[in-house]
């Protein structure tokens, strides 16, 4: 079916419970579901690795921070995975049949033609672990509680990247869990004319609402910068926007209008100019 891959955080203190979720529910979507831990900085996910029965893997590459590099990471996964689908996916990131359904759907609509999917997630405040049950009503109640306490996020959030096992990125040395690899995976699937799908109409996925104390180092925002310099800089802001098909129920569709014009004009040298003067000129005003 697929294989999920994810980077954790240290499980310690909220992080513990809100990852556990999350991991939990990847082992309930399907039966055939291979799921592959990194370790975290602090070595906490040995021990989460083998409570879960995933998989697990040390020794991944870092920075001089000790943060992993992604381009490490998508090796090993290359390497390991055992499904033609392969998905990244936050390790806050609860996910619902609703992702399985949508994967199903795009496989069949491409036979076996590549593809990435991404698309937005939602928001919202859970503090507790949950009780997960073989009928699925832990997702039934979370779906219903999505409906009156979640908050859909901006068009500028990834939390999943899903793609096929067979078209090796090959990434840059980027840092796990900064700004920019999801813009650069975007860009090059557009520039190697795989089509970019925003399934956020028929996928729920949710996260789990917490603080980001690594904002508090001087380091992450030096791994930023890297990140988003490896990426192209305010010259190769791709998101959901540049998305060259949307999934609904119908199937794909292309975006409307003024959407659109992000989808046909989003490798445009010119386009990308002016953007990206746009971008730099918005971040000088608001300082």
């Amino acid at each position: 079916m697929i294989t999920i891959f994810s980077n954790p955080r240290p499980f310690t203190g909220p992080f513990k419970v809100l990852q556990y979720n999350a991991i939990r529910s990847w082992v309930h979507l399907h039966p055939q579901v291979q799921i592959i831990l990194f370790e975290d900085e602090e070595g906490t996910t040995r021990e989460v690795a083998n409570t879960l029965n995933t998989q697990y893997v040390s020794g991944v590459s870092v920075n001089e921070f000790g943060t992993p590099l992604i381009d490490g990471v998508f090796a090993q996964v290359q390497s390991m995975a055992i499904y033609e689908i392969i998905v990244q996916v936050n390790a806050d990131i609860i996910l619902t049949g609703t992702f399985i359904n949508a994967i199903e759907r795009i496989q069949q609509i491409m036979n076996g033609d590549p593809f990435l999917m991404i698309g937005r997630r939602w928001d919202m405040d859970i503090n507790v672990e949950l009780s997960f049950d073989k009928h699925g009503e832990w997702e039934k109640e979370l779906l219903s509680r999505v409906t009156h306490e979640g908050r859909l996020h901006r068009l500028s959030g990834m939390d999943y990247w899903t793609f096929r096992k067979d078209f090796n990125f090959d990434p840059l040395p980027f840092v796990v869990g900064r700004p920019g690899f999801d813009s650069w995976l975007i860009q090059k699937s557009k520039l190697s004319g795989i089509p970019v799908i925003d399934a956020t109409d028929s996928i729920t996925i949710i996260h789990q609402n917490h603080d980001y104390p690594q904002q508090k180092h001087d380091f992450y925002y030096i791994e930023k910068d890297r990140n988003v310099k490896l990426a192209g800089g305010f010259w190769s802001n791709y998101s959901l926007l540049d998305s060259d098909f949307l999934l609904n129920r119908e199937g794909l569709k292309r975006p409307t209008f003024p959407r659109r014009i992000f989808s046909i004009f989003s490798t445009n040298k010119i386009w990308q100019t002016l953007l990206g003067l746009y971008l730099i000129a918005r971040k000088k005003l608001s300082n």
